[in-house]
């Protein structure tokens, strides 16, 4: 069967213009080009759930799946590595919890590349349980004992993929828009991992941030500003009640406030 219109075809043309726009806006260049793309965006296709399952369709019409449970996953392209499939629109993002899981339980996810891109799935999906489910998979099932990634004889994609899965869940930063992104702390913490802490995460906006946890519970971040920006954090279980020395702006459940470049802040978290 030929058909036009892939749904991955679609999220990759939005993500691109998308931050085509942002940067011609900043530089204040090409605005004619930037009409001419917000014109092209205005007629593409919006991604649509399947009236058989309720999963994101992967194709411009609600084809039945010769194969469901084939390990490439691409109308979820929108969820990870971009940023258009998230939870500020519930019915998609819903969606794309049943896409994954309908994948999986026909027998998706099962080389390693594929099992580390379902880590990131989940990451985002914000589901600590599952994501630490298939990250074990990953290294008991998908990993050699030199810790090469198995896809015979070797892919680097899911060695890679499974850190960047590791990452999404200590830290997200890919809602908001391009330049003015929002960092999320600990959005996908596992149960089991009650107690840690990590060094050396890396934002958008190029802030490096140092988490420790306690208890299931953030109990401290670190934020270094590598240049001036401004820093957004979203307010959740973990950031609710944030306490620094420096001043944050508080609104619409973000918190706010302006660095300099090489400034360092501690931010404590409590009850």
């Amino acid at each position: 069967m030929l058909t036009h219109g892939a749904t991955i075809d679609f999220q990759i043309i939005n993500a691109l213009f998308t931050r085509t726009i942002s940067a011609c806006e900043s530089l204040n260049i090409d605005l004619d080009f930037v009409e001419e793309l917000r014109n092209i965006m205005a007629k593409l296709p919006p991604m649509e759930v399947s009236e058989r399952y309720g999963t994101i369709r992967e194709w411009i019409k609600d084809y039945e799946e010769t194969e469901p449970g084939h390990r490439h996953i691409s109308q979820l392209f929108g969820l990870y590595p971009d940023d258009s499939i998230n939870e500020t629109d519930p019915v998609i993002y819903e969606a794309a919890k049943k896409t994954i899981a309908r994948r999986i339980e026909n027998g998706g996810g099962s080389t390693g590349w594929s099992r580390a891109w379902t880590i990131c799935f989940y990451a985002r999906l914000k589901d600590g349980e599952a994501t630490l489910k298939h990250l074990k998979y990953l290294l008991s099932e998908c990993t050699a004992y030199n810790l090469f990634d198995i896809h015979p004889p070797f892919q680097i994609d899911g060695n890679f993929g499974g850190v960047a899965g590791i990452t999404e869940m200590l830290l997200q930063n890919h809602l908001g828009t391009p330049g003015n992104r929002i960092v999320e702390l600990l959005p996908c913490l596992p149960p089991e991992w009650q107690t840690g802490s990590i060094k050396g995460l890396k934002a958008r906006g190029n802030f490096t941030i140092d988490l420790y946890w306690s208890n299931g519970k953030l109990a401290k971040a670190v934020v270094t500003a590598e240049n001036d920006g401004t820093l957004l954090i979203k307010e959740n279980e973990h950031t609710k009640n944030m306490a620094s020395e420096k001043a944050f702006e508080h609104k619409n459940g973000v918190w706010e406030a302006s660095f300099n470049k090489d400034e360092a802040v501690i931010l404590n978290f409590g009850e």
